[in-house]
């Protein structure tokens, strides 16, 4: 699978499910564990970061917008 190959681990299919930070339902492990946005907006009980003060000088959204400069539009 071509996810395995570019990040380095085994994934499989039912791995990759994922209904959204937004709405319950199934996450991927990384969606539910491991992302750092995500466990930050956990941490200050918001929804999402987009609604958070210190995102614009967020590291963890930093380096997200950086790599995709479309990703910007979801934040906000």
């Amino acid at each position: 699978m071509k996810w395995t190959r570019l990040n380095g681990v085994e994934i499989k299919p039912e791995m990759i499910n994922c209904s959204g930070c937004r709405i319950p339902g199934v996450k991927t492990v990384y969606c539910d564990s491991l992302c750092p946005i995500r466990q930050c907006a956990r941490e200050k009980q918001m929804e999402t970061c987009g609604s958070c003060p210190e995102m614009e000088s967020c590291e963890k959204v930093g380096a997200i917008i950086g790599n995709n400069l479309d990703a910007r539009e979801h934040f906000y």
